[in-house]
């Protein structure tokens, strides 16, 4: 396990990392869903969002949420990771572990873990390759106090060349354990035939291993003092503590940090995703392991919500459509769900996953085929409607009570251009939804099942039919 966070007490938002969410950033973003929402704290149906301006000169977006018992401080950093220095953009990955893991301001990792328990409050930090983002949570009355320990990790992080060996070691092990599990593979294959020599591509997967191992103590210090700084960041705050307050702990996190300005983001051109069937033979595989990609469109304020209800009801949780047909029907698999994920903000693909046995691959792909294909081309049905509308917009008002969630939400909806009543007004857009037009989004949104990109590991070279088999990923250009 790689922290990224320093522990929140009891059952509060809690970030840690393993080698899938550092390798598929992302997957920190269903905290940052634009469709999630708040609750109205205002009771007179104004828009509780304000866009406040610090003593210093500093914005930032303010989330009244007067019921919370805690406030949030979240900030969303712009920064090219991998161009720095031309190192392997890892230095971004290790320098946030030494960050964490190294102290600061003169105390250790632990008594920072500790302090922060004594307060009931956390932080975190995490990497994107165009972005970095972070937050700070405590109750009210421990706010400066956090923030002080949060200012001190960003400025004076104890950056030394015995936390560094110990992180750069620890990221090496855990990129080679990846590249030799089935799901490691099997999304190493996913983006090798998506993204090919693109330098995101390095910042996802962690390899190759040798760049890895030439990254320096040099290169995490460049990284750390180009990716903080006053300008170029989205600072979203929600919780209890009033406005005029949060904007003096805003100004003194900001005050000891420079005023960089971020290099211009890498090309990255919308994939094209091919309607191929790949299959790595992998003859010590354990299991097998099946990935489909599609294309989805970019986020949109008008779709968003009905998309993520559709996802839901194709792939999220035991009574879905996918987990029905391949867990429930054939006892294929432990499970099999699906995704929306955001590569970038501009990119979005939609993922089907799940490990399938591998005497059943063949009837489970089957299977899976006709039952994606009834959806994309009859959508929710009319006793299934009502009721995920019931799971969509309770999860979504349990999950945004927490000030971390709502915060980050508000980023998201702001650096993805939705106007500044998004989060406010999203329980109306989910109470607003019908069931035509949400079908309507997903016969133009969700690609057709021959043209998803259907990646599979397996120990069996002749378990699907027409697969193009390979036995290394490099070999995926024959199949394309």
């Amino acid at each position: 396990m790689l922290p990224i966070s320093y522990q929140l007490k009891c059952n509060r938002t809690l970030f840690r990392s393993n080698m899938a969410t550092a390798l598929f950033i992302g997957a920190f973003l269903v905290l940052c869903s634009s469709s999630l929402v708040a609750d109205d704290t205002t009771g007179n149906g104004v828009d509780a969002l304000q866009e406040v301006t610090t003593p210093e000169g500093h914005t930032f977006w303010y989330y009244h949420m007067p019921t919370a018992d805690r406030t949030a401080l979240a900030i969303t950093w712009d920064q090219e990771v991998p161009l720095l220095n031309n190192s392997h953009p890892s230095a971004a990955y290790i320098g946030v572990n030494v960050m964490l893991n190294g102290g600061a301001g003169g105390r250790t990792a632990a008594d920072i873990v500790a302090d922060y328990e004594d307060l009931d409050g956390g932080s975190a930090l995490w990497v994107e390759p165009r972005e970095v983002s972070g937050f700070v949570v405590a109750p009210d009355k421990h706010l400066a106090k956090a923030r002080e320990i949060a200012e001190q990790v960003l400025s004076e992080p104890a950056l030394e060349e015995r936390w560094f060996d110990r992180e750069k070691q620890n990221l090496i092990d855990a990129a080679n354990d990846y590249k030799t599990n089935s799901w490691g593979m099997a999304w190493n294959l996913v983006r090798a035939a998506l993204w090919g020599d693109h330098p995101y591509r390095k910042a996802w997967e962690l390899a190759p291993i040798d760049e890895i191992q030439a990254v320096t103590l040099a290169d995490v210090n460049q990284w750390h003092a180009l990716s903080f700084s006053t300008n170029a960041n989205t600072v979203a705050v929600a919780g209890s503590e009033a406005a005029d307050t949060v904007a003096k702990e805003v100004d003194l996190l900001f005050a000891d940090l420079p005023t960089n300005v971020p290099a211009e983001p890498i090309a990255f051109a919308k994939p094209a995703v091919p309607g191929k069937t790949v299959l790595l033979h992998i003859p010590e595989a354990p299991k097998s392991v099946v990935v489909l990609i599609g294309e989805m469109p970019a986020n949109d304020q008008t779709s968003d919500t009905s998309l993520q209800l559709a996802t839901g009801v194709l792939g999220h949780g035991k009574q879905s459509r996918l987990f029905k047909t391949v867990r429930s029907g054939l006892g294929a698999s432990y499970g099999f769900g699906a995704n929306l994920q955001n590569y970038t903000r501009e990119h979005r693909l939609l993922e089907m996953t799940g490990e399938v046995e591998t005497a059943k691959l063949q009837a489970a792909l089957s299977e899976i085929e006709k039952a994606y294909s009834e959806f994309v081309e009859s959508g929710v049905g009319r006793i299934e409607f009502p009721l995920a509308k019931r799971i969509y917009k309770r999860e979504a008002k349990k999950g945004l009570k927490n000030p971390v969630n709502v915060a980050f939400s508000i980023i998201s909806a702001v650096k993805n251009g939705f106007d500044s009543t998004h989060v406010h007004s999203a329980m109306d857009r989910i109470d607003a939804l019908k069931r035509g037009s949400t079908n309507d989004v997903i016969s133009a949104s969700f690609p057709d099942y021959e043209d998803l990109l259907k990646i599979i590991v397996s120990p069996d070279d002749k378990a699907v039919a027409d697969a193009c088999v390979i036995s290394t990923i490099e070999d995926v250009s024959k199949c394309l």
